[in-house]
């Protein structure tokens, strides 16, 4: 796309299609991706580095692509819905919440199980960027000396429901 910016721009996705020997509704989907207004993190700091690239610049910008891809399509454990930073690389710094990594915890309910915060690499405190505060561990057991999430109680229900249920019905 970067080579063929201008023909594509006026529309022209089957020639450059044709000739490029790509799928011609691929490279619409592509365009209209690259070209979108709306914001879209981490697609924003691609789109940005894709405007000012040239030919030259291609071969980085496609192994950050790849960098992003393998980040998104990582499998991550049930429970983990936090990733400290997108765009580490792009240098935006900002916490941004998605669907992998880390875990936050609220630190008053830490206190109130008469727990203390993990040490490891997955639980980080909550803090007033954390946008999903509700998806946390935040519900204090203190005979348990720990804190859960409502997705912890839930699976936790569900586990103790369905054989029950399933026992039940026979």
């Amino acid at each position: 796309t970067v080579r063929h910016r201008d023909v594509l721009a006026a529309g022209k996705f089957e020639e450059v299609a044709t000739k490029e020997k790509l799928s011609a509704k691929y490279l619409r989907a592509l365009w209209a991706a690259l070209t979108d207004k709306t914001e879209s993190q981490p697609l924003d700091a691609i789109r940005a580095k894709w405007r000012a690239a040239t030919e030259a610049d291609v071969p980085a910008l496609a192994a950050e692509v790849v960098a992003l891809q393998t980040a998104l399509w990582r499998t991550v454990r049930v429970g983990s819905y936090v990733q400290a930073k997108w765009g580490e690389g792009a240098g935006t710094g900002a916490q941004i919440e998605s669907l992998t990594r880390q875990v936050p915890v609220d630190p008053g309910a830490l206190a109130a199980a008469g727990a203390s915060m993990p040490t490891d690499a997955l639980h980080v405190p909550v803090t007033a960027a954390t946008l999903l505060v509700g998806l946390a561990d935040i519900i204090p057991v203190a005979i348990a000396r720990a804190v859960y999430s409502v997705g912890d109680l839930c699976i936790a229900l569900g586990g103790f429901i369905v054989p029950f249920v399933l026992l039940i019905r026979r």
